[in-house]
């Protein structure tokens, strides 16, 4: 594991549990956080389960699921729901490699990102704003700016580059690193973590990840004889550089050197630039990509509109209600509706910000029978009109409070399910709705659980349930006697083979599962027969049988499972110099696991008793 300390743990613990308290009711990742963590803030939690590792033991803390998130562009984004208490680890995490590792950025480039853990926000709102200000601030002194974009950024980030880069500063051991690769694998299923509120993610990615990257362009813009002058503003992948030139210049040989040395930084670290999407103009035309975008799902915005967007509003719901009669709507035309009734060029904020702000910031008026009419209108005419924007529409339906409209929403929903038309659009509008109703909907959520079992039990777990209970409980109490037996490297290799299984390597999983089964056999030797050679730490079959039948007294049974055990690991190659597994033409792995869960739950038998 990495060695967090309590005072880290403690800080990590205080920062979310005010951020769930503040946004709890519109992220679901932090909605099961938003009761009292007095319990995980106390040393005693620290010292039983975060300092020992024993929290990474139990594979229902490994429990993830899917949590799409819609792009602007309309398209889907795949990021995952971890645990609780994973999450409370995975800020944890953050903010303790934010602590020790020791940045050699240029201090004249200007870094924001998601959040900040120096002032112990996990809100991406205040360091967004930061970063918008400072460019405004800076801005009259250039002519041109050039802003440049990255394709796919967190799903073409590198975690083993990353993890160099963090272990060569933090001084890790090969177990610190392994530990950590694993974990953030684990987080993002297999690649960089794109998790909801992921405040780690957005640190690791910006301060650390593209370090060197702007460190050398800021070295190459300096040593361009065409620049004056340059500034550099990073937030996250968005790379926004302030220039001032002769307008004499070739601009396009500028912009072309530019983003050549840029593109070959990044193509060392895998990235490369969206040249779609990125600009080069006059200053001037900044402030249309300056729009606070990134605050669209804040409901705490101080932004002070005109009354007449209200009206505004009821001319959008209107538009939306012909055309609902037509059902002749796509994600763009909806858009370009959005802009046409509140995009403004005097307005520092986007269309869609706006409406946000109307639904939450003033819901009384939302309750008036016109709005509550074109609502119903719209649902029973093209329900599929919600699929383009459920964040927003679906917060609309609720806010009105109309009982009628909320049922004739969930009767819209009830029957796509009942017509097997369910898909992963209905399944995101259906959370929304739960979230804003503390997921008190059971007929929701069984309708749901046909097409998504594995994310329905999850939101019944930990969002339906108190996901709290399990660490206290008579169970976990007699768990807490084993610490001294499940010490390092038992508990680390009990995770490896988690995070094995998770990422279907099964083979590797089996060999970690060994390893575990060989590690808590020392301890029982040790305990037993004090005498015995504590540095021997493999053994022969017949060993194991003289340590498990004459000390621990196993059954006839108990002991064909290790036996088992032995037969099946000797024809693994990542255990055994022995490749006779891959002449079988039977699917080894599902055995496999059959036989991990096996010997796992008879070392658990066995650790109950001693």
């Amino acid at each position: 594991m990495i060695n967090i300390s309590f005072d880290t743990w403690y800080k990590a613990c205080v920062m979310v549990r005010e951020y769930a308290r503040k946004y709890g009711k519109f992220y679901i990742q932090l909605y099961p956080l938003n009761c009292s963590l007095d319990y995980f803030i106390t040393k005693e939690f620290y010292e039983i389960y975060i300092k020992t590792g024993l929290i990474f033991t139990d594979s229902k803390n490994f429990d993830r699921i899917d949590n799409y998130c819609l792009k602007q562009n309309g398209s889907f984004r795949n990021r995952y729901l971890i645990t609780p208490i994973m999450y409370l680890y995975f800020i944890a995490i953050g903010l303790h490699i934010s602590e020790k590792y020791k940045s050699n950025r240029n201090f004249d480039i200007i870094v924001n990102y998601g959040g900040d853990f120096k002032k112990g926000d996990l809100h991406y709102r205040n360091s967004y704003d930061n970063f918008v200000k400072a460019i405004i601030n800076d801005i009259y002194e250039y002519n041109y700016f050039y802003k440049l974009d990255i394709s796919d950024f967190f799903n073409k980030l590198d975690i083993n580059l990353l993890n160099k880069k963090i272990s060569n500063s933090m001084k890790f051991s090969q177990k610190e690193q392994m530990f950590l690769k694993e974990f953030l694998t684990f987080c993002g299923n297999g690649s960089f973590p794109q998790t909801e509120c992921g405040t780690t993610s957005s640190y690791l990615a910006t301060e650390i990840y593209f370090e060197n990257i702007d460190n050398k362009l800021y070295i190459f813009l300096n040593k361009d004889e065409d620049i004056k002058k340059f500034k550099m503003f990073r937030y996250v992948d968005d790379l926004y550089i302030l220039l001032d030139i002769d307008g004499r210049k070739n601009m396009d040989k500028i912009e072309n050197r530019i983003s050549a040395f840029y593109q070959n930084e990044l193509y060392s670290h895998n990235l490369s630039i969206n040249k779609i999407k990125s600009s080069f103009e006059k200053t001037g035309n900044i402030y249309c990509y300056l729009k606070n975008f990134s605050i669209l799902d804040d409901p705490y915005n101080e932004i002070e509109i005109s009354d007449d967007y209200k009206q505004y509003l009821i001319n959008f719901l209107s538009e939306l209600c012909s055309i609902s009669d037509n059902k002749s709507i796509t994600y763009q035309k909806y858009e370009n509706l959005l802009s046409k009734h509140f995009e403004s060029r005097d307005d520092v904020f986007h269309a869609s910000q706006l409406l946000y702000v109307l639904i939450y910031n003033d819901t009384s008026w939302l309750k008036k029978s016109r709005v509550i009419n074109k609502l119903k209108h719209i649902i029973k005419n093209d329900f599929n009109i919600l699929t383009l924007d459920p964040r927003k529409i679906v917060a609309m339906i609720v806010n009105t409070h109309d009982e009628e409209l909320i049922n004739t929403f969930l009767n819209n929903l009830y029957i796509v399910a009942e017509r097997g038309k369910w898909n992963i659009s209905y399944n995101y509008v259906a959370i929304e709705y739960l979230l804003y109703r503390n997921f008190v909907s059971t007929k929701l959520l069984n309708k749901m659980e046909v097409y998504y079992p594995n994310e329905v039990a999850f939101l019944k777990e930990y969002l339906k349930n108190d996901w709290r209970k399990k660490y206290k409980n008579d169970y976990l109490s007699n768990y807490i006697n084993k610490i001294n037996i499940l010490k390092s490297p038992s508990i680390t290799l009990k995770f490896l083979e988690t995070t094995a299984l998770l990422k279907k390597d099964y083979l590797l999983a089996q060999s970690y599962n060994k390893s575990y089964f060989d590690s808590i056999t020392k301890h029982f030797e040790i305990k037993f027969n004090p005498n015995c050679d504590k540095n021997k730490i493999f053994y022969k079959k017949e060993e194991l049988k003289d340590i498990y039948t004459n000390y621990l007294n196993v059954s006839d049974l108990e002991w064909e499972k290790i036996d088992k055990l032995c037969n099946t690991r000797n024809g693994n190659p990542l255990c055994h110099a022995s490749l006779t597994i891959f002449n079988s033409k039977n699917d080894i792995n599902k055995k496999i696991v059959e036989d991990i869960i096996i010997i796992n739950e008879f070392l658990d038998s066995i650790l109950d008793k001693i």
